[in-house]
């Protein structure tokens, strides 16, 4: 199936913060468990990075199982019936599926994985998937349907309302009783009000632009200068060259009216996945001989700094509602 990509939130952006500082490599001046200047302080707004990783998991479990006790309450209000799901039932099976994009035999075997990735072909537990509300679900008319899913997930947005092509702001108040239980259990989110926007766009234009780092076009020239010389020309920057596989990759499960593709073919996929590999071992040659990884943690550590420096008094204030939110 394709890959898409999503709109931001205040939450992926959190996400995707978090998984840069953790995926840096470490360098003499930073432990590999030490948290960037940014990080450190959505961490916190968020109630994140405390624990390891079997505590944040408990954590996680009890706030499901309490978010699901209350959709059961508020659905049965509502004249339905719906037995809570499980973290077990929700949450997908990736255990062995390790990601390793700078071990040279895991690149090899998968290239940015793509194309084909590790876990992929692993048969799925007989109760990954299963809703236990599905046969009830399945046994109302079409109208109680409907008014189902409405009072669990909130009605859906008028086409009006899409006609922008953003999705609309998220607003618990109007998404039903998952929007209640997420909001009894977890509070308000301190970013999404008007009094942080700002400081949510700066963070989302601070995200998207990595070249602004300190000397980031530097290390990418070098980057992509070896890059040429391997055989791989006309890459700018690190992303572009595992983007030029997942857009070949969305391609290849793209109609020519637009339309996903119900399938692709295989010799088409199995070729894909060889430019993959190969593509994916030059630039990962080309990473170590740039030293791209460790230059790249500094010059983001660097722009961290500065950011916090610039925007200190904003996320302080959040940091403390969030607080008082969790209190």
């Amino acid at each position: 199936m394709a890959v898409t990509r999503s709109a931001f939130t205040p939450i992926t952006v959190v996400a995707a913060l978090l998984v840069l500082s953790a995926c840096s490599s470490p360098s003499e001046s930073a432990p590999a468990d030490e948290q960037s200047p940014l990080t450190a302080y959505l961490a916190a707004i968020y109630g994140g990075g405390a624990g390891n990783e079997e505590e944040q998991q408990k954590r996680f479990a009890d706030d499901e199982k309490k978010r699901q006790a209350i959709v059961a309450a508020c659905m049965t209000e509502q004249g339905f019936e719906y037995e809570p799901v499980t973290s077990s039932q929700t949450v997908a099976n990736t255990v062995g599926a390790e990601w390793k994009p700078d071990d040279r035999e895991w690149v090899a075997q998968w290239g940015y994985g793509i194309v084909r990735f590790p876990g992929a072909d692993d048969p799925v537990p007989q109760d990954a998937s299963v809703d236990p509300n599905q046969d009830y679900v399945d046994s109302l008319p079409e109208t109680e349907k409907n008014a189902y899913f409405e009072a669990l997930y909130g009605a859906l947005p008028d086409e009006s309302a899409l006609s922008n092509g953003e999705p609309p702001e998220y607003d618990w108040t109007t998404a039903g009783c998952t929007g209640r239980a997420g909001h009894e259990v977890s509070g308000e989110d301190p970013l999404q009000g008007e009094q942080f926007q700002p400081l949510m766009e700066a963070l989302q234009d601070f995200w998207n632009d990595s070249s602004r780092y300190p000397g980031m076009s530097q290390i990418d020239a070098d980057w992509a200068e070896c890059m040429d010389g391997a055989g791989y020309p006309g890459f700018v920057s690190q992303s572009d060259a595992s983007r030029s596989v997942s857009d070949a990759y969305n391609a290849a499960w793209t109609g020519t009216d637009g339309a996903p593709k119900d399938a692709v073919d295989e010799a088409a996929l199995a070729q894909l996945s060889s430019t993959e590999i190969d593509t994916a071992l030059a630039d990962l040659d080309c990473r170590e001989k740039t030293d791209y990884t460790a230059r790249t943690r500094t010059a983001q550590w660097e722009a961290e700094r500065a950011f916090v420096d610039d925007h200190r008094t904003e996320l302080d204030a959040a940091k403390a509602a969030a607080a008082q939110a969790r209190s």
